[in-house]
């Protein structure tokens, strides 16, 4: 079935799922250059979940991303209230070193537009109507058992293994109040140090693509540093990203 949508994409492959929706590559007609398209309110179902371990660089080539992705979509007074992995994906061709958050389905404004006040707290028990057993669904018992798990589970018992490092951010998120601004700066700049003791290069070769930077980009492009990715990056970044939030994630409901 040739779909399109909006006379300007071309549904393509499936590429992804979850609980809310299905995840697609659209073409763009005239173009031909590939985003992501999510379904929702379509019956999924269960996808192959095939576990791999990331490279230590990854993961702090990774987070340093993440972590600028929020900051600017909180920026823009936004909540997305569904980050997990799944919602950060890396772009195609030449952006193939980006990432990129996606799924803006659950995403709230936590600032008024206009007089930029912040939404009032409530507590996360209140308008909560208690349920028998036998009404709450499978799919709800399982959610709850994830809930609870997660909050009996200690940081410390979480990061076993890892840098002290992911300690540190844990409890510095954990300690976050509501009305409170996370430290962005400091939760990057961890990371940044972690990655220089442990010597890593800032190539932007993450674990799936080293073969590839292998035959090419890393023979005539030079190693840099945090600082330099950084001033690069300054006064386009925002730029990019605001143009690709509506670009790269499109909602068909």
């Amino acid at each position: 079935m040739d779909c399109h949508f909006g006379g300007k994409y071309r549904l393509g492959r499936k590429i992804g799922g979850g609980s809310f929706g299905e995840i697609y590559v659209g073409i763009d007609i005239h173009t031909k250059e590939e985003i992501a398209i999510k379904l929702e309110n379509i019956k999924t179902k269960h996808p192959q979940l095939i576990n791999k371990k990331s490279s230590l660089k990854t993961v702090l080539m990774l987070a340093d991303q993440m972590i600028s992705r929020v900051e600017f979509l909180h920026s823009k007074s936004l909540l997305h209230h569904d980050i997990k992995p799944n919602n950060f994906v890396v772009g195609l061709g030449r952006n193939a070193n980006q990432v990129y958050i996606i799924d803006f389905g659950l995403a709230k404004k936590y600032k008024d537009s206009l007089s930029n006040e912040h939404i009032p707290g409530s507590l996360p028990w209140q308008g909560l109507v208690a349920k028998t057993e036998e009404a709450r669904t499978s799919e709800q018992q399982t959610h709850e058992k994830i809930r609870d798990k997660k909050i009996s589970t200690s940081i410390e018992n979480l990061c076993r293994g890892y840098p002290p490092v992911f300690v540190l951010y844990f409890r510095h998120c954990r300690l976050l109040r509501f009305y409170d601004k996370p430290d962005y700066a400091y939760l990057r700049r961890i990371f940044r140090d972690l990655f220089v003791r442990k010597g890593f290069v800032l190539d932007q070769v993450f674990a799936w693509n080293v073969s590839e930077y292998r035959q090419s980009e890393l023979a005539t492009t030079p190693a840099r540093n945090f600082g330099g990715l950084d001033d690069a990056l300054k006064g386009i970044e925002n730029l990019h990203l605001h143009n690709n939030i509506v670009k790269d994630v499109i909602h068909c409901v």
